[in-house]
C-alpha cells in the first residue's frame, strides 16, 4: 500500500469493533530503505536533466537516478514540490551527500578511476573540498543559463 509518496506497509489494527466506546485505530508504518543508492536532481532544469542522463549511463543497476520532483526523497526530507539547489546522493546505508561530494561519490561508485581519485581528494584535502564546493555552487547558480 502507498502512503503518500513513500513506499511503506500500513497495517491498521482496531482494538474493538463491537465496543460502544471510541474505536481506536493504530497505524504502523514500516519504511523500506532503498536497496540501491539514489541520486536526486532538479528534474525541471535542462542542464540537470542532461547531466543526469550522462551519469545514468555509467551508473547501471547500482544507482537509481531520479528527479527530486518524483517524491523519492520525501522520507529523507527532500521536498518534491520545491526545486532543489543541489544534487543529493542517498546511499543504501542511509548516508546522504550533497553537491560536489555527491558527484564525486557517484563517480567513485561507478568505478571511475578519476572518480576514485577525486573522492579521495575530496575527503582528505580540505582546500580541494572547499574549492570543489565553491565551483559546484557557481555552476549550480548558473545552471539555468548553461546550454
Amino acid at each position: 500500500m502507498m502512503c503518500g509518496a513513500v513506499d511503506c506497509q500500513c497495517k491498521e489494527h482496531y482494538l474493538s469493533q463491537k465496543s460502544p466506546h471510541i474505536v481506536l485505530m493504530v497505524s504502523i508504518q514500516e519504511e523500506h530503505r532503498p536497496h540501491r543508492t539514489l541520486l536526486l536532481y532538479d528534474g525541471e532544469c535542462r542542464f540537470c536533466r542532461r547531466s543526469a542522463l550522462m551519469m545514468a549511463h555509467g551508473a547501471g543497476e547500482r544507482v537509481r537516478i531520479l528527479p527530486a520532483q518524483s517524491g523519492a526523497g520525501t522520507s529523507y526530507g527532500i521536498c518534491a514540490d520545491r526545486r532543489p539547489n543541489e544534487v543529493t546522493l542517498i546511499e543504501n546505508n542511509g548516508k546522504i551527500l550533497h553537491g560536489a561530494a555527491a558527484i564525486f561519490r557517484l563517480m567513485n561508485l561507478q568505478g571511475s578511476r578519476a572518480g576514485e581519485l577525486l573522492w579521495w581528494f575530496y575527503r582528505k584535502v580540505g582546500i580541494f573540498r572547499a574549492f570543489a564546493e565553491w565551483g559546484y555552487r557557481i555552476i549550480a547558480r548558473m545552471r539555468h543559463i548553461i546550454p
